[in-house]
């Protein structure tokens, strides 16, 4: 019989489940700073329109590349191949970056109409879409979900003009983000649990219990 004390014992499906939720949870979180982090003074400091001195800019940005640094390990902790993990991250790390630059250019080169279009503002100039749309994406690639499991992503397609409905019902800039935010997060959460439905997983080992 093998010896508990000497050989650690096998991983079990329940333990695989719990790293898989204990890193998908990481990564909704590292996508909630990056929201709150791009959706706060960073843009206006970048654009050079917050009057603050260039240690404020730095931290700002640190802020930032911490919240993606946050996601990134979780998808590194994610049960997929290290390509898998690799590409999921580099996936969000490009759509977060392309989304700095084009809100920065959206203040700083006089291109707000160009860019806050209904479909552009509500999409490649949303914080709330973009970044549910590419952290999903990310995520599912590194996990290794099942293709069907994609389809999930519409859930950022609907979220989407939720911003632009409650901005024409009148509502508050604190009121919106709060409801995108939720909104988000429930998203994610769909997002992870969806992603759980991979290909079967192999039998638990069971202890040789021959003497």
């Amino acid at each position: 019989m093998t010896d508990p004390l000497v050989t650690p014992p096998a991983p079990t499906r329940t333990s695989s489940r719990r790293h898989w939720l204990l890193a998908g949870i990481i990564a909704i979180l590292g996508g909630y700073l990056t929201i709150v982090s791009v959706g706060g003074s960073l843009i206006q400091q970048l654009a050079g329109f917050a009057g603050g001195p260039p240690e404020l800019t730095l931290l700002f940005v640190a802020q930032l590349v911490f919240a993606v640094a946050v996601t990134v390990l979780g998808f590194f902790l994610a049960p997929g191949s290290l390509g898998a993990r690799l590409l999921g991250s580099v996936v969000y790390i490009v759509a977060v970056a392309l989304l700095v630059v084009l809100l920065t250019l959206r203040v700083s080169a006089g291109l707000g109409r160009a860019l806050s279009g209904p479909f552009i503002g509500a999409t490649v100039t949303n914080p709330f879409f973009m970044i549910l749309l590419f952290g999903a994406l990310g995520w599912l690639i590194a996990s290794r979900a099942k293709p069907i499991a994609y389809l999930a992503l519409v859930l950022a397609v609907v979220i989407a003009p939720v911003g632009f409905l409650l901005a024409m019902a009148g509502a508050s800039g604190p009121v919106s983000s709060i409801v995108q935010l939720s909104l988000v997060a429930i998203a994610a959460v769909v997002v992870l649990l969806v992603s759980t439905m991979r290909r079967a997983a192999p039998a638990i080992p069971t202890a040789d219990l021959a003497a």
